[in-house]
């Protein structure tokens, strides 16, 4: 058997996002003829917020409640990479009854997800292939052929805000909060390990 040194590294990087993703939500829960309408306003003031912003994974549902009431609910997801756009959902939609926004999570779109998997690879790779050759010379020898490589790759992702809505309908809603928004920062982290020939002196 060939003799091998082995060496595995970790790299972590800090890459700003580049898009987020807003939960919406309108319930209600009142007799059934005023839950719906009350609902039925909640989704009316989202959507003019929304006019140039489709609506993902739409869903609507009602089921009685414990006290003879019922609950009216309907909740989907909006994405976008514009963060004033975020912004003025977020603010426009704060002081609208029974609606409720949780978000915005951030994230990497595809392509920049895939360049910072680079990115970190590249710097695993070489604190590994450094390290590798680190042992070869003090073992008196030198790193040969690369031979065997394994990846891993780690990413977070920030907790989003939540916030309640409680307060008077407009046709428009109007901004509510002045909100700073700002994309966060997401980990992305490869871990690399290799093994090469061995190469004695």
């Amino acid at each position: 058997m060939e003799p091998t040194v082995k060496a595995s590294a970790r790299h972590t990087i800090h890459v700003t996002a580049d898009t987020w993703r807003i939960r919406l939500s309108a319930s209600a829960h009142s007799h059934p003829n005023d839950a719906y309408a009350r609902r039925a306003t909640a989704i009316s003031a989202i959507g003019s917020v929304l006019i140039d912003v489709p609506l993902q994974g739409e869903r609507i549902s009602e089921s009685p409640a414990y006290d003879g009431q019922i609950n009216a609910d309907w909740n989907a997801e909006v994405t976008g990479t514009d963060v004033n756009i975020a912004r003025d959902i977020i603010s426009r939609l704060a002081a609208v009854p029974d609606v409720q926004v949780d978000g915005p999570w951030w994230s990497l779109s595809d392509s920049l997800a895939a360049e910072a998997a680079v990115e970190a690879l590249q710097g695993a790779a070489d604190t590994a292939r450094n390290t590798a050759a680190a042992i070869a010379e003090s073992l008196g020898g030198q790193l040969g052929a690369l031979l065997y490589a394994t990846t891993d790759t780690h990413s977070s992702t920030p907790i989003p805000a939540r916030a309640e809505m409680m307060a008077a309908k407009a046709s428009i809603p109007p901004r509510t909060l002045d909100l700073e928004l700002a994309p966060s920062d997401i980990e992305v982290t490869k871990e690399i390990a290799v093994t090469f020939e061995f190469l004695a002196g």
